[in-house]
């Protein structure tokens, strides 16, 4: 049995695996992106309701690459560990500890889409000062401002909104920007 658990992790701590699960991550979003239709709302709400409401026949690319994605994180993790037991007599600590931090990063990414994906919603329409949103757990967000820079000719260089959150008594400011 410790032969068998041994093996198991053998190859899931295999850089080949890694490689072979991205490439296959890139082929079943490649082909998902070819199948889906016109019609299809997977850019419109969150992505694990999207997947709650459509049969599996039509999102089955989908549910695959979450599963490789998944063994691409505890690949990820076992290449770490074993990279670290590797070097960990050998050189410095910034060279031994630098890789795992790109790796812990990555982690990090996946774990924030994951969240994203799981507690998430979109709306899509116009907004303009006096806007309130209101969210899912009872908090509102008012637009109070917006504002736009322009170079000297006159071609606009940046933009940024200033929001109001509001939850019960709590009122936070914040603002905005998606150049910076």
């Amino acid at each position: 049995m410790k032969d068998l658990l041994q093996n198991i992790y053998q190859r899931l701590a295999s850089l080949s695996l890694g490689l072979w699960l991205l490439g296959g991550v890139m082929l079943l979003l490649a082909a998902g992106s070819f199948l889906q239709g016109k019609g299809s709302m997977i850019n419109e709400v969150a992505l694990l309701d999207w997947l709650r409401a459509v049969p599996l026949q039509e999102s089955w690319w989908l549910w695959a690459s979450l599963l490789l994605l998944a063994l691409l994180a505890l690949n990820t993790m076992f290449c770490s560990i074993e990279s670290l037991r590797a070097k960990w007599q050998r050189g410095s600590f910034l060279v031994r500890i630098a890789p795992q931090l790109m790796h812990l990063g990555f982690l990090c990414i996946m774990v924030a889409h994951l969240q994203s994906a799981s507690g998430g919603f979109k709306q899509a329409g116009q907004v303009q000062e006096g806007t309130v949103i209101n969210l899912a757990d009872g908090s509102a967000v008012v637009f109070t401002g917006f504002a736009a820079a322009y170079s000297r000719m006159g071609m606009p260089t940046a933009y940024s909104a200033t929001l109001e959150h509001m939850d019960g008594s709590s009122r936070k400011s914040v603002q905005i920007s998606p150049n910076h």
